[in-house]
């Protein structure tokens, strides 16, 4: 039976993309999205399957413009008890291959350990996937102090000084020297491009 939506969807037209777009990705084999959603079994409760009663939870439960449906439990069904609105962002970190890291009882992808511990995400992936740190290391242990007393040609100097004195950047400097670059190197004027350095 076909319902006739034409004055709800003018008034509610996100909402009703909304319903639309997760009844098509459960139930229309030829979306896109269907393959992990209604082929992996990921259902519409039969009360939802009308617009009018999808509409009116959604006012009742925090809807916003720019808000998206999310499912508390990524492997449950689309209905009131299991789903609510949420960003863009919190999407993402519920989604079903997103890897959760556990540190004092509590499990959370890297983003949002990251956000909760004021580290940069790419610092604290670095430290996870690639250095192999434990979560408690890799949370706690503060970012290295990029203004750090360096000597050059005798001298010793914090990086800001070098910096001052030569025109270069403090970042610049400091990567150098991470790279391995001989103290004597550390503040010469960048290579022409197109010119490797020697």
């Amino acid at each position: 039976m076909r319902h006739n939506y034409n004055g709800l969807m003018k008034d509610n037209p996100r909402v009703y993309k909304s319903w639309h777009m997760m009844i098509s990705r459960c139930e229309n084999k030829r979306n896109g999205r269907y393959p992990r959603y209604g082929g992996r079994g990921i259902r519409v409760c039969a009360e939802w399957k009308y617009f009018p009663t999808f509409l009116e939870w959604a006012d009742k439960n925090g809807y916003w413009p720019d808000g998206t449906i999310e499912r508390v439990n990524n492997d449950g069904d689309y209905c009131p008890n299991n789903c609510r609105w949420a960003t863009l962002k919190d999407q993402s970190r519920n989604r079903s291959n997103t890897i959760l890291y556990e540190y004092n009882g509590e499990s959370r992808c890297l983003p949002e350990w990251a956000e909760i511990y004021s580290l940069k995400t790419i610092t604290l992936v670095c430290r996870v996937r690639r250095q192999g740190w434990t979560m408690k290391r890799a949370l706690n242990e503060r970012p290295q102090e990029k203004d750090k007393s360096i000597t050059i040609s005798g001298r010793t100097q914090k990086l800001s000084q070098w910096a001052s004195e030569s025109g270069l950047s403090k970042d610049l400097i400091y990567l150098r020297g991470k790279r391995g670059w001989p103290a004597h190197r550390l503040l010469e004027a960048p290579a022409n491009r197109g010119q490797p350095p020697c």
